[in-house]
C-alpha cells in the first residue's frame, strides 16, 4: 500500500466516528449514485456491503470515485459486481491502487475522469511477516494478483497485459490527459459543467507510437513480427534477441511465457487518440447556457464569458444585456454549435454595442472548430446550416 493509504487508515483506525466508505443514493429520476469516496476494504466497510447495496438497485448505476485504494481481493470484488452492470464511473478525485482498477469496470464508454483528477497504478502491496518460506509464499501472492490487476488494465485498453505491469512495478501517476492518452479513461469533464472537453476518438492507426501494430506483445517491424512487449527495440522471441532477459536468463533458458506469435501480417487497428482539448461537441442548448447564468453567483461576469455580444441597454446581471451565447461556462471551451449558430445570427442581432468585437471572438472560436475557417468565409457547411435554421425560425414567426 502506498504512504497515503497507509496514512488514511492509521487516521480510520483512531477514529471513533462511525464511518462509511461509499454512499448510495437512490435518484427520482436517472441512474443510482454510489460515492467511494476513502478507502477500500480493511479499516471501512468490506466490499459485501457495497455489493449487498449494490444487488437493490435496479437500472443503471453512476459511480463517483475518489480513493486512495485498499484491499486487492475486496478491489476485485467491486470490479467483478460492477463489470455485470450498466455503469458509469466518474473520477472526480484520485483513483489509486485498488480504486484504479476498480474503475476499469465502467461500461464502454462510460469511464469519465475529472480534468484535474488523478489516477495511479503500481504493484500489490503487503505487510508479511515469518519465516523465509512464508515471505517467499507472499512474494508469489503480489506477482500473481499483480499480473491479474496488469490483465484488468490490458482488457480495458487492449494493450499488453506485460506493458501495464511495468508501469505498476514502477508505480505510475497520471494526470487526466495522460490517462486518457493510454485508454486508461473514455473521456476528460469539466467538474464546472459535468461535460466531456476531451473524448478518445477511434481513428485509424498502427498503434499508440504510430509507426508499427502491437498484438499481445508482438509488433510488426520492417515486415515481419518481433516479439517486444515492453517496446525497448529488441526481440524478446529468442535467447540472442531478449538483451534484456525478460524471457531468457544469461544462460538462454526461458523464464516466462511468450504468446503464440500472429500468423498474418497486421491490418489497421482502431486505438484511442487524443482530440482536440479546445471544442466541445455535444449538442448545443442554449437554454442550458443561460440557466447557468442565473445560477452563478457573479451573473454578469458568467454572461460576459459565455456570450460574444454585449447590447447599450439592459442590466449587465441579467440576460437581456447580452447576445450570442456560444459555451456553457466562462471556463468551457467553444460549443461548436453554439458558434456556429451564433455566427449565423449575429448580422441580425439588434442593439449590440460591440458588433466588431462579437465578430472577432466568434471568428477565433470558429477558427478552432473548423481549422480550414478563414474570416468572411460563409462555405462552411455547418454555419450555412445554422444560417439556414435561423432563417427558417424567423420565417414562421412571421
Amino acid at each position: 500500500m502506498n504512504p497515503n493509504e497507509l496514512r488514511s487508515r492509521f487516521r480510520n483506525l483512531m477514529s471513533t466516528k462511525p464511518r462509511e466508505w461509499y454512499r448510495v443514493v437512490n435518484q427520482t429520476a436517472g441512474p443510482t449514485q454510489i460515492h467511494i469516496y476513502d478507502d477500500i476494504g480493511m479499516a471501512g466497510v468490506t466490499a459485501r456491503d457495497l455489493i449487498d447495496d449494490l444487488a437493490k438497485i435496479n437500472g443503471p448505476v453512476e459511480l463517483r470515485l475518489n480513493s486512495g485504494g485498499g484491499e486487492i481481493f475486496d478491489g476485485i470484488a467491486i470490479y467483478n459486481a460492477l463489470c455485470a452492470r450498466d455503469v458509469a464511473i466518474y473520477i472526480d478525485g484520485i483513483a489509486a491502487s485498488a480504486a484504479s482498477f476498480i474503475a476499469m469496470a465502467a461500461s464502454p464508454g462510460k469511464l469519465f475522469m475529472a480534468k484535474n483528477a488523478t489516477m495511479m497504478i503500481h504493484d500489490g502491496m503487503a505487510m508479511a511477516m515469518g519465516n523465509a518460506q512464508e515471505l517467499t509464499a507472499m512474494v508469489d501472492i503480489l506477482n500473481r494478483e499483480s499480473e491479474k490487476i496488469a490483465g484488468i488494465y490490458a482488457d480495458r485498453t487492449g494493450k499488453p497485459a506485460d506493458y501495464f505491469r511495468n508501469k505498476m512495478q514502477a508505480e505510475t501517476w497520471y494526470n487526466a490527459e495522460a490517462a486518457l492518452d493510454e485508454g486508461l479513461v473514455d473521456a476528460i469533464f469539466d467538474p464546472r459543467t459535468g461535460q466531456p472537453v476531451v473524448n478518445a476518438k477511434k481513428t485509424p492507426v498502427w498503434n499508440a507510437m504510430g509507426t508499427e501494430e502491437s498484438v499481445n506483445g508482438w509488433c510488426w517491424r520492417d515486415g515481419e513480427w518481433v516479439f517486444d512487449p515492453d517496446g525497448d527495440g529488441d526481440d524478446d522471441a529468442t535467447p540472442e534477441g531478449d538483451t534484456d532477459h525478460d524471457y531468457f536468463d544469461p544462460d538462454g533458458k526461458q523464464i516466462k511465457p511468450i504468446p503464440p506469435k500472429p500468423t498474418k501480417p497486421p491490418t489497421l487497428q482502431q486505438q484511442p487518440v487524443l482530440v482536440n482539448a479546445d471544442v466541445d461537441n455535444t449538442p448545443w442548448d442554449a437554454a442550458k447556457a443561460w440557466h447557468n447564468g442565473t445560477e452563478s453567483d457573479d451573473p454578469a461576469a458568467f454572461y460576459k464569458g459565455i456570450c460574444a455580444g454585449e447590447k447599450s441597454d439592459g442590466d449587465p446581471a441579467t440576460q437581456a444585456h447580452w447576445a450570442l451565447p456560444y459555451k456553457y461556462s466562462p471556463s468551457s471551451p467553444p460549443n461548436a454549435t453554439g458558434v456556429r449558430n451564433a455566427l449565423a445570427r449575429l448580422s441580425q442581432t439588434e442593439g449590440l454595442k460591440n458588433e466588431s468585437e462579437a465578430r472577432s471572438t466568434l471568428e477565433a472560436a470558429m477558427k478552432k472548430v473548423n481549422p480550414d475557417y478563414s474570416a468572411g468565409n460563409a462555405m462552411d457547411p455547418g454555419l450555412l446550416l445554422a444560417a439556414l435554421v435561423q432563417a427558417l425560425k424567423e420565417g414562421s414567426n412571421d
